[in-house]
């Protein structure tokens, strides 16, 4: 259950004495934005009502060609005489199916000055728009697995140089001893899968933590630093911790604090696993671990295997 999230950092006892003056302050912990009103077309400046209007407004090379945009909500920011609009349309694109997507642009009071582009805290290092539309998403979900959005969260991947162009992502919770087990013996038959020589699909692992366990949630938050100093460190790190826990040899304390890239791991760390971890608290999740196939750019919720069977014909791409 992760509604008792709170922000990662200050849950990181590990590193409180490791790197004194690393922890944000508790000003700092993310909140939802107060939540807003679905819209009706009343509440709306004239020039809102135009579906085409919008459409192409929002549209472009980079995005793709948009259909069918309508705001979906209005929502108060901190920002003084400053409403959020989150607006959802078709997007299609070359090679790229009809897909819909959300999008958040900025409205001031009157209605008569629209703001496009990314609104910064520069205190709470959030993308406003970003946390606005998860929290969008997580409200509008019937299941919250649907709200999250994998490709939107960090995760560190297996080695497998043979793999083909697919990946199996798992959302897991480290803190638990259920959770480790679980990781580990998906590991363990992935390997398994990959000594056989068999055509696998990628393994991507997306820690996420309820701050509930100190110490997991400071492996998670290093593992995944560690990843982006050495590709492939940060999943050996995530699984030795599912194995062996506290004792896992690279959280020794003595040999923690004469590690040269201990502030960098911890401050990339620390910041990827609270960006999930707020992920999975606007989406209200209350299940973990959760299973997605991405092929291409496309991500499919899948439901948890029950069995080692099942997690092999996935792995290896039987239906």
């Amino acid at each position: 259950m992760l509604s008792a999230f709170k922000r990662t950092a200050i849950a990181l006892g590990l590193s409180a004495f490791l790197i004194p003056g690393l922890l944000p302050a508790e000003g700092q912990v993310a909140t939802p934005i107060e939540q807003g009103q679905s819209m009706e077309n009343e509440n709306l400046p004239e020039w809102f009502k135009d579906s085409k209007r919008l459409s192409e407004l929002l549209g472009g090379k980079a995005v793709g060609n948009v259909t069918d945009a309508k705001v979906i909500r209005r929502t108060p920011t901190p920002i003084a005489g400053l409403d959020a609009l989150v607006i959802e349309g078709t997007v299609s694109s070359q090679g790229v199916d009809p897909h819909p997507e959300t999008f958040v642009i900025y409205l001031d009071k009157t209605g008569r000055y629209l703001v496009a582009g990314l609104v910064i805290d520069m205190e709470k290092n959030r993308n406003l728009g970003q946390l606005i539309d998860r929290q969008v998403r997580g409200e509008r979900a019937d299941n919250p697995a649907l709200a999250l959005d994998p490709l939107d969260m960090h995760g560190v991947t297996a080695v497998n140089q043979n793999a083909r162009d697919e990946t199996i992502i798992i959302v897991a919770d480290l803190g638990p001893e259920k959770g480790r087990q679980n990781i580990l013996s998906i590991h363990q038959l992935y390997t398994s899968l990959v000594a056989s020589g068999q055509s696998l699909a990628h393994l991507k692992i997306i820690p996420v933590s309820a701050g509930k366990d100190e110490m997991a949630t400071a492996a998670m938050a290093m593992a995944m630093g560690y990843d982006d100093l050495r590709t492939g460190d940060g999943y050996n790190k995530i699984i030795e911790f599912s194995e062996k826990g506290k004792n896992a040899p690279w959280l020794d304390k003595q040999r923690l604090q004469a590690e040269k890239d201990l502030k960098a791991v911890m401050g990339r760390g620390i910041f990827k696993l609270d960006d999930n971890s707020t992920q999975a608290l606007l989406a209200k999740l209350n299940t973990l671990p959760l299973v997605y196939r991405e092929t291409k750019g496309k991500v499919e919720y899948l439901p948890l295997p029950t069995s080692s069977e099942d997690w092999k014909k996935l792995f290896v791409g039987e239906k």
